[in-house]
């Protein structure tokens, strides 16, 4: 069998180190991989985490019959339902799914309507100028920014 995991980091550099022990493992591929994951997986340059259709193209043309997906944002991205909508198996959540690690409003509202306890939240356009305008000043008054703000993007984006 071969596989395609797509990341860099520890996370996927463990997962493609484990699969390649696996007898019915023919071929791992790392995607975009890192120096590191050389001796256990072949890395792939030149395609972006982000790109869908190139990563079904190049999972199709080298026979790739299960995509392990490591990093949130190809999960938000809908990489998931993008190869198995190609007929390839994925280990991965579907991007709906993905919301609640990409998302901290979405996954703060699932939580709360599940009935789990919460802290106190607050997100809105006007909160989000509010913040914007408190950051400014704090950053004109000192060098030192004692709050965070979080938009709703992913951590490292």
């Amino acid at each position: 069998m071969n596989i395609l995991v797509i990341g860099s980091g520890g996370r996927e550099h463990t997962l493609a180190w484990k699969l390649a022990q696996s007898p019915k493992a023919d071929k791992i591929y790392a995607l975009p991989g890192n120096p590191g994951m050389a001796d256990v997986a072949m890395c792939v340059e030149g395609i972006a985490i982000t790109d869908n259709a190139s990563i079904v193209d190049f999972a199709q043309k080298h026979a790739i019959e299960l995509v392990v997906v490591g990093p949130e944002v190809p999960l938000t991205n809908g990489l998931v339902d993008a190869v198995t909508a190609a007929g390839i198996k994925a280990f991965g959540p579907t991007q709906a799914a993905a919301q609640i690690e990409g998302s901290k409003a979405f996954s703060k509202s699932l939580m709360k309507n599940m009935g789990f306890p919460q802290l106190s939240t607050k997100c809105s356009p006007r909160q989000m100028r509010l913040g914007n305008t408190f950051v400014k000043k704090a950053l004109q008054s000192s060098s030192r920014l004692t709050a965070w703000l979080r938009a709703k993007v992913l951590s490292w984006l």
